[in-house]
């Protein structure tokens, strides 16, 4: 029996300068169930620290660990660096990227894995 990876593809993050020339392009991690976990723990991880008065410098490194979820570890440093502090801006951006590219490409593989689940009786009553 031969078996292979699929292999899904999210659109990647490009940050374009003033004139919409493409800058910098940053791809998105597709080790999905290891993006998840870590999305998940950071999501935690700043509710906790915005319901607990934390810093900014606090609440901003776990801004950092949430986009490093999503692009890796030099993704999230090269996304930082564009922006360059205006994390106003960034979120947005980022933000804008998760509900438009990254949710519905989850949500098709998602899909996926339960057709094939299906397809091979993972949900047949025994």
């Amino acid at each position: 029996m031969k078996a292979r990876r699929n292999q899904y593809t999210i659109v990647p993050l490009e940050l374009c300068d003033d004139n919409d020339n493409v800058v910098v392009t940053v791809p998105v991690r597709t080790d999905y169930i290891a993006m998840r976990n870590r999305l998940m723990e950071s999501l935690g991880t700043l509710q906790k620290l915005t319901e607990n008065g934390a810093s900014d410098e606090e609440i901003g490194a776990a801004v950092l660990e949430l986009i490093k979820g999503l692009y890796g570890e030099d993704g999230g440093l090269k996304i930082v660096e564009f922006f360059g502090g205006d994390y106003t801006a960034l979120v947005a951006v980022v933000t804008a990227h998760i509900y438009e590219d990254i949710q519905p490409a989850l949500n098709r593989v998602l899909e996926e894995k339960r057709r094939q689940a299906k397809a091979y009786g993972a949900f047949k009553k025994h």
